[in-house]
C-alpha cells in the first residue's frame, strides 16, 4: 500500500509539473496577444492624423499605457522565473522517481527516462524577448506621453483651429 501511495504521489508532482508549465503558459500568452493588440491599436488611433486630441487627455492616454506597460515588464519577467523555477522542479520530480524505484531494487537512468518534455529554454527565451518588446513599448509611450506634455494646449472657444494633431 505504501509503495503504491508513493508511486502515485510522485507520479502526481511530476504530472502536475507539466500542468502548470503549460496552463501558465497558455493564460500568459492569451494576457501578451490581448495586450498587444490593444496597444497596436491605441498607437494607431495616436498616430491617426484625422484625431485631434487635447493635451490632457493624450496626456492621460499616454501616462496609462506606460502604467500598464510597466506592469507587463513585470509579469514578462515572472514568467522568466517561473519558468527557470519549472525547470528545477521538473528536476526534483525526476529525482524522486528516481529515488523511488531505487527503493523498489529497480534501476532508472535519468537522461534517457525524463528528457526534458517541457520546452524550457525555449519559455525563457520567450518571456526575455516578451521583455524586450514591452520595454519597446513602454519607451515609445513614455516619449508620447512626455511630449504630450509639452505639446500645444488644448482648443478653445476664440481659436477653435488650435487642436492637437500628433503626427
Amino acid at each position: 500500500m505504501s509503495a503504491d501511495l508513493s508511486t502515485w504521489a510522485v507520479q502526481t508532482r511530476y504530472d502536475e509539473v507539466a500542468v502548470t508549465f503549460r496552463s501558465t503558459w497558455d493564460l500568459f500568452l492569451k494576457f501578451y496577444t490581448v495586450f498587444l493588440t490593444f496597444n497596436v491599436i491605441s498607437m494607431a488611433f495616436i498616430f491617426d492624423k484625422d484625431q485631434h486630441y487635447t493635451r490632457a487627455s493624450l496626456w492621460l492616454i499616454t501616462t496609462a499605457f506606460v502604467v500598464i506597460c510597466g506592469f507587463a515588464v513585470v509579469t514578462c519577467y515572472k514568467m522568466i522565473e517561473f519558468s527557470s523555477g519549472i525547470a528545477v522542479a521538473e528536476k526534483e520530480a525526476a529525482k524522486a522517481v528516481r529515488d523511488l524505484a531505487l527503493a523498489n531494487g529497480q534501476t532508472l537512468n535519468l537522461q534517457q527516462c525524463f528528457k526534458h518534455s517541457l520546452p524550457i529554454s525555449l519559455a525563457v527565451y520567450s518571456a526575455k524577448a516578451c521583455v524586450a518588446g514591452t520595454s519597446t513599448l513602454l519607451v515609445i509611450w513614455l516619449l508620447l506621453a512626455i511630449f504630450s506634455h509639452s505639446a500645444p494646449s488644448a482648443p478653445t472657444k476664440d481659436a477653435p483651429h488650435s487642436t492637437v494633431l500628433v503626427s
